[in-house]
């Protein structure tokens, strides 16, 4: 009777051991079920954040750059490059109409300075006679946070222009330019006063210097993340 009943047993003993071996063997690391994978997901997300540098530079870098969109506007002055005295350079410069440009900044924050990238197109009226249009310019600045208070400074070029000067046409590809100027930022509205300076170099007819004042709006855009997994059809 009593062999019978350990017959009867073992049986049982050996399935209840093969059953917990194999829950074992299914269960994830760390004691999660399948039902716990936001869990997971989630903690490798704060992870990777952690990751992240506070010392990153990267100019494009989504989690530390912001877009905006710029209107410039103001006076200008322009004289010929030619040898003369400098009291004569000083003194030849005549009063222009004014440039206009419209573009986007974009720019990323390292502590309490930042570096930007301004693509935009812009357009100089010397006179009513003399145009020139920079259809590619590309500015580099850098500036300092103090507040709301921002002093940057910049470089850059226009890269392709065409311009028409007394019915004569002409054409170039780098226009270097100077900047530096003063901001006001509040909130996603940015204000600022900047003074330039630059060499219209051309290809056809004589060069000129320009050089003049700009009051400049900016408007912070929505941040974008472009990243994020797309839920799909519910």
């Amino acid at each position: 009777m009593i062999r019978a009943l350990v017959r009867s047993i073992l049986p049982c003993v050996a399935l209840l051991l093969v059953t917990s071996s194999v829950r074992a063997q299914a269960t994830p690391v760390g004691g999660l079920n399948p039902g716990a994978g936001p869990a997971v997901a989630n903690e490798g997300e704060s992870s990777e954040a952690a990751t992240t540098s506070s010392r990153s530079v990267k100019l494009f870098d989504g989690k530390r750059s912001v877009n905006s969109y710029v209107l410039d506007i103001g006076p200008i002055w322009a004289r010929k490059a030619e040898d003369n005295t400098p009291g004569q350079n000083r003194q030849n410069f005549e009063h222009g109409t004014g440039e206009i440009s419209l573009g986007s900044v974009t720019t990323t924050t390292v502590g309490a300075f930042y570096i930007a990238g301004a693509p935009r197109t812009l357009l100089r009226v010397l006179d009513s006679k003399k145009f020139s249009w920079a259809i590619f310019h590309q500015d580099l600045a850098g500036g300092i946070r103090l507040g709301p208070i921002e002093p940057e400074v910049r470089f850059g070029a226009s890269l392709l222009s065409v311009d028409v000067f007394n019915a004569e046409w002409s054409a170039q590809l780098l226009s270097p330019r100077v900047s530096a100027g003063i901001g006001l930022h509040l909130g996603k509205i940015k204000v600022d006063i900047k003074g330039h300076a630059e060499y219209l170099w051309r290809w056809f007819g004589p060069d000129y210097f320009v050089r003049g004042i700009t009051l400049g709006i900016r408007l912070d855009a929505p941040r974008k993340n472009m990243f994020r997994d797309d839920p799909g059809p519910r």
